[in-house]
């Protein structure tokens, strides 16, 4: 057991085939590969989806741990730390976008404006668990297959075709059709969490009362604006506390928190213990 391990931060996307020293950007990166070696504890600050193809292993993020095995699959927000152990033979796709093309992009716009499949991306928590039927997860691999030598705008379009096959068997049941203008509202949020959102703010920019959006917010999330502001932030907090480079009080204040008290009290609320006790229970056990 490793204490306080190194974590590594992915920043931006690289196509597998880029040379040089300065990253080549991507829209949408799919890569496959066989694990029999624990993966370390590291975050990213792009989206990341993993699909089991064979094998096993345990996958671990701020929510909880689990097994992943052959048809799991884990969508990991920005900002969200993971790792695996007890890899055995596991073969596994990940499938990464930037925050910007989901929030913004013309190309992938019609997934946050779809109720199934912003139900999808705007889960409450870090990351989210779906264990897909054979006939679906087949289905997937053809999707994810076909991204890494496609062109962009096909990169997309499987990207939203795999998204879509993934929100179908969703547990938690599909959100009834909210206000185009409160997602176009709450993709600022997703992208630059830190900015001094208001409810009053974003429900004007959506037109609709606070109350209304409110509910349209909550109806979609399971969250209330500022709650949804607030986990926004602290999950990039968590991504700099990893990193250890930096103080709690300056990551509080990077972060968008106006007070470290006040980070303080969200983190414990959110996450059952103080920043520091979280930070020092993140081990990497060795496989066994």
């Amino acid at each position: 057991m490793v204490s306080k391990p190194p974590t590594v931060l992915w920043s931006g996307l690289v196509r597998p085939d880029s040379t040089g020293s300065e990253p080549q950007a991507a829209a949408v990166v799919a890569i496959s590969g066989r694990h029999d070696r624990p993966i370390p504890v590291h975050a990213h600050d792009f989206w990341e989806l993993q699909v089991c193809a064979r094998g096993s292993a345990r996958h671990e993020t701020q929510d909880g741990a689990g097994d992943f095995t052959r048809g799991s699959v884990v969508l990991l927000r920005p900002g969200t730390w993971h790792r695996k152990d007890r890899c055995h033979g596991m073969v596994s796709w990940a499938c990464c976008w930037p925050v910007t093309a989901m929030a913004m992009a013309e190309g992938l716009a019609p997934a946050l404006k779809d109720p199934r499949l912003s139900t999808l991306l705007r889960h409450p928590g870090a990351a989210l668990v779906v264990h897909l039927p054979e006939s679906v997860l087949r289905r997937c691999l053809v999707h994810l297959k076909a991204i890494p030598q496609a062109p962009s705008f096909v990169q997309q379009a499987r990207l939203l075709l795999l998204l879509d096959e993934i929100a179908r068997h969703l547990a938690s049941p599909v959100a009834k059709a909210v206000p185009p203008a409160v997602l176009r509202a709450l993709e600022p949020v997703d992208a630059a969490p830190a900015h001094a959102w208001t409810v009053t703010g974003l429900a004007r920019q959506a037109q609709l009362s606070v109350a209304h959006f409110a509910r349209c917010c909550g109806q979609l999330t399971d969250l209330s604006p500022q709650a949804y502001i607030i986990q926004r932030r602290l999950e990039r907090a968590m991504t700099l506390l990893l990193i250890g480079e930096q103080s709690v009080s300056s990551i509080a204040l990077i972060c968008g928190f106006s007070e470290p008290s006040y980070f303080a009290r969200c983190f414990r609320r959110h996450y059952g213990s103080s920043q520091s006790a979280w930070i020092g229970s993140t081990t990497v056990k060795a496989d066994s």
